[in-house]
Order: C-alpha cells, then sequence, then structure tokens
C-alpha cells in the first residue's frame, strides 16, 4: 500500500477530510495509530497522517499472515458499521463484525 504520509503541518481537514472521519497517524514510537479527523494534533507524538485505505481484502476471501503485519503484529481492520481499527494479524480469523482488513502502510520517509 503506497500513500503519502503528510506533515503535522498540513491540516487533512482543509484537504475535504471530516472531522469525525479517521486518519492514519505515525506515532513516533508506536508506529501507525488510528485516531479521528479533528484530534489529529491531539499527541504530541503523531509526526505524520494519511488517509485510511481505499482498497480492503475481504477476510471471507484471504486472511492476513505474519508478512501482512507490521513490526507489532498489527493490520488495519474495517468493521461492518465503518469503524477502522488497528487489529492484531491472528485475531482477524475469529473477530465479529469485520469486512475488510488491510497492510500498514510504511513509516515515513525520514525528511
Amino acid at each position: 500500500m503506497k500513500q503519502p504520509w503528510h506533515s503535522m503541518e498540513e491540516d487533512p481537514q482543509e484537504q475535504g477530510i471530516g472531522a469525525n472521519e479517521p486518519l492514519l497517524m505515525w506515532h513516533q514510537y508506536n508506529g501507525v495509530l488510528v485516531e479521528k479527523c479533528r484530534n489529529y494534533k491531539n499527541n504530541r507524538f503523531y509526526t505524520h497522517w494519511t488517509r485510511t485505505p481505499d482498497k480492503w481484502n475481504d477476510p471471507k476471501k484471504t486472511l492476513p499472515e505474519r508478512s501482512d503485519a507490521d513490526i507489532y503484529g498489527c493490520v488495519i481492520v474495517r468493521r461492518v458499521w465503518g469503524e477502522i481499527l488497528e487489529m492484531g494479524w491472528r485475531q482477524v480469523p475469529t473477530a465479529l463484525h469485520i469486512n475488510g482488513w488491510a497492510q500498514n502502510p510504511p513509516a515515513p520517509r525520514k525528511e
């Protein structure tokens, strides 16, 4: 998944992202986390943000493997009601109400 990371100086709402929409945030110690757009500046350890994936893998057709997960063992999942969150790749097969999963984007490039 190749998505551009944006610096924290760029306001996602100025790019048409709604206040309640989820963003992927890069946390300098924890990697990718999910945060509502309106809260994107609430953590001083967030260094970049990007949109959530456009394409999702169907867990009924393919399940994540260890190689799909980030260094923390996580993938991004989407629940049937639209909630997006991080989840351990081994949890996806038994989790309820999951209708999509995706790999986390790679770390932002150092500037």
